[in-house]
């Protein structure tokens, strides 16, 4: 960060206190296999690295980060046609076919296994099961139990729509949706890299949602959640654990209070 940037940062109140960088670094260090902060500012010291030096590195790149964002939402001007116009392709594009985020836990049961073993995979399966039901976290729960090839990273299988799902899941979702009583009032599709959300929280709003799921990178994460407190949205913000993740919460600032 230069002398300008950092001179930006002090006059419009960005900073990052030392608790926000040490949740920083200790997310870089877990990142990196280190079970604690102490062991990785070790190991950099051992290369060679000025721990310090390093320490503020990265204080300046939240701080860019946050000044890269800031920048890019005061330049940013909508007009109220470019909403309308966006709105009305949402609507159109309505009943089109849902997508539904799916995810999977696979549980491997060997070709010739024994009886003792599929006994055992199936009380592995009924423990997954108990998890979830008690409200795991999905994606933990993949991380700590799935044999996919994902599974480390939640089973994602990213957005398909019913017809593109395999036909077991078809069954348990429909089941699942004619007894739920959470209703869809709006499904609001974005783009990869997006930066202006404003027409999509209008949305959200105009929907009389209780609540609003977000999913996306931590980026755009972000932006969503400054752009929801921009418009004074007060009810519940749900999402996947990236919504509350130490990134998303540095980069959207009081913004993520309440998600």
């Amino acid at each position: 960060m230069d002398m300008l940037q950092s001179q930006f940062a002090s006059e419009t109140g960005v900073r990052v206190d030392d608790v926000q960088l040490d949740k920083t670094l200790r997310r870089i260090a877990e990142e990196n296999k280190f079970p604690s902060l102490s062991e990785f500012r070790a190991k950099l010291e051992q290369d060679g690295a000025d721990y310090k030096k390093f320490r503020e590195e990265i204080r300046s790149e939240i701080i860019s980060a946050r000044l890269r964002e800031r920048e890019v939402d005061s330049k940013l001007v909508i007009s109220d046609s470019e909403i309308d116009n966006y709105l009305s392709t949402q609507v159109k594009q309505l009943g089109k076919g849902e997508e539904y985020h799916l995810a999977h836990i696979l549980l491997l049961v060997p070709e010739q296994a024994s009886s003792e073993k599929i006994h055992e995979r199936q009380l592995r399966a009924e423990e997954v099961l108990k998890k979830l039901r008690e409200g795991a976290d999905f994606a933990q729960v993949s991380a700590g139990y799935s044999d996919a090839k994902n599974g480390l990273q939640g089973g994602d299988l990213g957005w398909r729509s019913l017809d593109r799902t395999p036909t077991l899941f078809q069954e348990a979702l429909k089941k699942a949706l004619a007894n739920s009583p959470t209703k869809i009032l709006a499904e609001i599709s974005t783009d990869s890299g997006q930066v202006d959300f404003s027409a999509a929280v209008l949305k959200a709003k105009q929907s009389n949602a209780d609540a609003v799921f977000a999913y996306s990178n931590e980026e755009e994460s972000a932006r969503i959640l400054r752009e929801l407190k921009k418009q004074g949205w007060t009810k519940p913000i749900i999402g996947e654990t990236t919504l509350t993740g130490q990134k998303v919460i540095e980069l959207a600032g009081d913004a993520a209070n309440g998600a």
